[in-house]
Formats: C-alpha cells, sequence, structure tokens
C-alpha cells in the first residue's frame, strides 16, 4: 500500500505527488539555525500548566 500527497507548484501550475516517504523526509529535512539551549518563551510555546490555568473558548 502506497500513500502519496498531492503538491501543487504555484508558480508553475503543475501537480506532482510524494509519496509518504518523500514527505516526511521533506519535512524532517529542513534546514535549522541551531538548537535552542534554553526554553522557548513565545506566546506559540505552551506548556500543560498554562493550558490548566488559561480560560476555554
Amino acid at each position: 500500500m502506497s500513500i502519496a500527497l498531492r503538491v501543487t507548484c504555484p508558480r508553475a501550475m503543475t501537480e506532482t505527488y510524494r509519496t509518504f516517504a518523500e514527505q516526511s523526509l521533506h519535512y524532517f529535512d529542513r534546514p535549522h539555525t541551531e538548537v535552542p539551549l534554553s526554553p522557548i518563551k513565545s506566546p506559540a510555546a505552551w506548556s500543560g500548566d498554562e493550558l490548566r490555568q488559561a480560560p476555554e473558548t
């Protein structure tokens, strides 16, 4: 069984398909600038304690 993901290239307006393995490699092989040496402080960083204190919406 093979899983493929459709990828649309806006420049060429053509569609191609990536297998699950190709998409995984594309995602995990993305460039990184450095390994964080301390906790990341940003609105996107959260922890369980913060979630328990936050009001539900």
